[in-house]
Parts: structure tokens; C-alpha cells; sequence
């Protein structure tokens, strides 16, 4: 199957996922109000009173993920920037045999000649940032594994706080109508009863399916390696090679030059080449390990800073909604009577158009899958 007709099938599988959450929360909120419509004003106060507790519990859980998120984030930007500090400086221990495929070729005449010395200078630059590009990316693959595996850790505790949420949740539900909830036991991991803030922790919402090690939600509003990428490709590359490249040049210059022109011997110019350019990143590399593992650690602080923004503002949006809906409910019934069947009528039929939109995107995900195999 081709790239497109896969990202089809993964941007549909999203829309499904939402809309069966969507009908989920429906029908929750349904079976929530149907029974609180017979329940007088006093009665109505005492039930929403009563589940208080239950909302700080949800606070609480909050807070738990919260403080997990931002301990991964702590750990993992010093000990992340501490290995880039560590590569960096290691660079010299075997730049002399590393540089030697990216050296452009050296004919001693023409370095010698003022007219071509400037293009030999833009092409050993042109090489050195090509060297600590490449250097760079075999680095940053390390980093991008460490920090993955992080977000796996995060996951799994999302899904474990998401089930202790959806277990204060049925409790609440459980106060207010006094009937017993029914949990459903027989669905799948991408269909279970985790609350819509958990299952995007989790990546379920991913364009990617089953990409939950690779956590590439950027469908769904996330995408760390993006972060990464903007930082330290962007800022922390090119901080390096300005840091080195500028000052290096003029000293490799004048080790050249030093040979003496009755020097022909190109293959001594290039170890010389070598041996000037070695000493000249030595030199400098303490500075760009310091400044640049500043950077690092930025970067990956933001991308852990930016999920438990977005996990935060899920959860509180969830708990307010709820919130919202007792408190709604109750300023009805304190300034007007609510019609019971006309309000039935009402949440039913609203929960069978969320129903039948499911049913239709449902239909449509089976056909695409159908026209594809």
C-alpha cells in the first residue's frame, strides 16, 4: 500500500476515534441527566454537593500526572544535555580519522595562489559544517531514542491514571443518578474507557497507527521531535559551526602557507590540513560543549513542558466541562421549571444524531478499507 493511501486510512482511523469518543461522551452525559431531571432543586444541590470530594480527587490526579511529567522532563533534559556535553567534547579523540571523507581536495598550488585561496576556504568550510551536521544527526538519534523511551514511561502512566480517573468519574456519575454504572469489558485498547485527555496522552490519537513508541501525534496537536528539531538543528547546529568555522579558518591558512612553496607533497599538506584543524576544534570545544548543551537542554525541557501544557489544559477542561453541566442544570431548575419530556426528548434525540453521524463515519472508514485491500 502506497504512502497516500495509507495516510488516508490513518487521517479516517483518527476522525473515527474522535467521533467514538464524542458518542461516548454523549451518552455518558445523557445517562447523567436523564435521572438528575426528576430530582427537586434542595435534592439536585445535595447530590452536586455530595460529589465535591470526588472533584478534588480529579484535581488530585491531575496534579500526580503533572508532577511526573515535569520529574521525566527534569531528568531527562540534564542527563540528555550531559551526554551532548560528553559527544562534544569527544569529537577531537577521532576528528583526524572522521574528517578525512569531507576535506575537500587540496592542490597545494592553487592554495598558494591569493586568487584561489578563497574558494579552498569555502569549500573546507563548506566540509566542516558538513562534518558537524552529520556528527550532530548521529548524536541526535541517541537523544531522540532516549527521549522516546520516556514518552513510553508516560504513556503507561497515562493509562493508569486515566483508568483511576475514569474510576472517580463512574463514582460521581454513581452519586448523582444512584444507579450502578456499567463498565464495558469487551473493548478494544484503542476503544476503551479512558477519559478523551488520557487516550491523546497515550497517542491514540496518532496519525500513525499503533506509533505509540514513535509518539507521532502531530494530528492531534504534539509532535516533540518537531520541538527538537526546531531547537537544536536550527539553533544548536548552527551555534556550533558558527562557534568553530569562523575562528579556525584563518589559523589552517597559515599552517598551509607555512609548508613553504618548494613543499609539493599533497598528501603532507592534508595530514597538516588535519592536524590545524584538529587543534583549532580542541581548542574551542569546551566553549561550544558549555554553550550548546544550554541549548540542548532547552529543547528537550520544551518538549516535555509543551505536553504537560497540553495534558494539563485537557484534564482541566474536562473537569470544568463537568462542572459546568451540574451547575447548568441546577440554575435551570432554580430559575424555571424543566419540562421533563420535552428535556427527555430532547437528550434522546440528541444522542441518536451523534449515534447516526458515528454510524455513517463508521460506514465510511469500513468502505475505505474494503476499496483499498
Amino acid at each position: 500500500m502506497d504512502k497516500s493511501k495509507e495516510r488516508a486510512i490513518a487521517e479516517l482511523r483518527q476522525v473515527r476515534t474522535l467521533a467514538r469518543q464524542a458518542c461516548n461522551h454523549t451518552r455518558e452525559a445523557v445517562a447523567r441527566r436523564i435521572p438528575l431531571l426528576d430530582q427537586d432543586v434542595n435534592e439536585l444541590k445535595k447530590r452536586i454537593d455530595s460529589v465535591e470530594p470526588e472533584f478534588n480527587k480529579l484535581t488530585g490526579i491531575r496534579n500526580e500526572f503533572q508532577k511526573e511529567i515535569i520529574n521525566t522532563r527534569d531528568t531527562q533534559a540534564r542527563t540528555i544535555s550531559e551526554s551532548f556535553r560528553s559527544y562534544v567534547l569527544n569529537l577531537g579523540n577521532t576528528f583526524e580519522n572522521d574528517f578525512l571523507r569531507y576535506q575537500p581536495e587540496l592542490n597545494l598550488f592553487d592554495f598558494l595562489s591569493s586568487g584561489k585561496r578563497e574558494a579552498f576556504n569555502t569549500a573546507l568550510q563548506k566540509a566542516f559544517e558538513q562534518y558537524i551536521t552529520d556528527k550532530s544527526a548521529a548524536w541526535t538519534l541517541t537523544a531522540e531514542k532516549d527521549i522516546n523511551a520516556a514518552f513510553k514511561e508516560l504513556s503507561r502512566s497515562a493509562a493508569q491514571y486515566g483508568a483511576s480517573y475514569s474510576q472517580v468519574t463512574d463514582q460521581i456519575t454513581e452519586k448523582l443518578t444512584g444507579q450502578d454504572v456499567k463498565v464495558n469489558t469487551t473493548t478494544t485498547a484503542e476503544e476503551d474507557n479512558s477519559p478523551a485527555w488520557a487516550k491523546w496522552a497515550m497517542g491514540l490519537l496518532s496519525l500513525s497507527k499503533g506509533n505509540l513508541a514513535g509518539f507521532a501525534l502531530a494530528g492531534a496537536g504534539f509532535d516533540w521531535k518537531n520541538i527538537l528539531l526546531n531547537y537544536f538543528t536550527v539553533i544548536g547546529v548552527g551555534g556550533i559551526i558558527t562557534a568553530v568555522t569562523g575562528i579556525f579558518l584563518g589559523p589552517i591558512g597559515f599552517a598551509l602557507l607555512g609548508l613553504g612553496v618548494g613543499f609539493l607533497q599533497a598528501d603532507q599538506a592534508r595530514k597538516e590540513l588535519v592536524k590545524t584543524a584538529k587543534k583549532e576544534l580542541v581548542k574551542h570545544l569546551p566553549q561550544v560543549a558549555h554553550e550548546q548543551s544550554q541549548v540542548v537542554y532547552n529543547a528537550v525541557k520544551e518538549c516535555f513542558d509543551s505536553y504537560e501544557r497540553e495534558v494539563s489544559k485537557r484534564i482541566n477542561d474536562d473537569i470544568v466541562s463537568r462542572k459546568s453541566e451540574l451547575d447548568n442544570l441546577l440554575k435551570q431548575k432554580e430559575t424555571r421549571e424543566i419540562n421533563r419530556e420535552s428535556e427527555f426528548k430532547r437528550l434522546k434525540t440528541l444522542q441518536e444524531d451523534v449515534i447516526a453521524q458515528l454510524q455513517k463515519i463508521e460506514a465510511a472508514y469500513s468502505n475505505l478499507l474494503a476499496y483499498y485491500s
